[in-house]
């Protein structure tokens, strides 16, 4: 399938058969991209050679983001979970539960979509949490008093069952939140997992050759007027070659 992750031997042996497509620096950084010496979206020759629209560049570049990652998380810590699919083209990594990173290629129809990397930050901030805790039950009592605007409008049947619907989703995902909220304080008693999480982050800032000011931050739009979302979650984006790089911050 076209979002697998083939092998280094298959690699290898479609560019010995077709070395003669490529110049000797191209076969080179193929060759070092296979033995995973740097990372592919650090590294890059694609703007003056056009290899962005090579279909063999993406498979070794695929292949070089998956496996040199599984590299750098087993050298900072060799209690991460590693979920390798290669067959799905899906990689995950969880430290007890908590995402550490993920790698998923979801495109069928374009083999050089490189797919979506998310990567994962925990910032401890109290003052923080203690204002969202006390804007989400705010929230929260507001909603479970508000009167569907549409059940004395006439025709109004089918607005009033929709509006009925966003509120019972925005009511149980508020209530996630302060859940989850209240469950910070047993991540703030880990230090080691907030470590972890955040020394795998810098790692591949570092190894990927990432910028925070290329990263864009993502707007939430509210399910109902009167909702607005928790500034404890926030994601920002950008992208390199054709892949997507999320980066999901928590504050705690």
């Amino acid at each position: 399938m076209k979002y697998e992750i083939a092998s280094k031997e298959e690699l290898k042996d479609l560019l010995i058969k077709n070395r003669y497509n490529y110049k000797y620096k191209i076969f080179k950084y193929f060759n070092s991209l296979l033995e995973l010496n740097f990372s592919v979206l650090k590294h890059r020759i694609d703007k003056k050679t056009r290899l962005i629209d090579d279909n063999f560049f993406a498979q070794v570049a695929k292949y070089n983001i998956y496996n040199r990652t599984i590299k750098l998380a087993k050298e900072i810590n060799p209690n991460l979970e590693i979920i390798d699919d290669k067959k799905e083209g899906q990689l995950y990594i969880m430290l007890d539960g908590y995402k550490v990173f993920s790698y998923v290629i979801h495109s069928l129809d374009d083999e050089k979509n490189l797919g979506n990397m998310y990567l994962y930050q925990i910032i401890e901030n109290e003052n923080l949490r203690k204002m969202e805790l006390e804007k989400a039950k705010y929230q929260l009592q507001n909603l479970q008093s508000q009167e569907n605007p549409y059940l004395k409008t006439p025709g109004g049947r089918t607005k009033a069952y929709n509006w009925e619907l966003s509120r019972y989703r925005t009511i149980t995902t508020i209530q996630n939140l302060i859940e989850n909220i209240y469950n910070y304080d047993n991540l703030h008693n880990n230090k080691d997992i907030i470590d972890t999480i955040n020394c795998f982050n810098q790692k591949l800032f570092e190894d990927y050759g990432l910028s925070e000011a290329k990263f864009i931050p993502q707007q939430e739009f509210a399910i109902i007027p009167y909702y607005q979302h928790s500034n404890l979650e926030q994601e920002t984006r950008t992208k390199i070659l054709d892949l997507e790089i999320s980066n999901k911050i928590r504050y705690i």
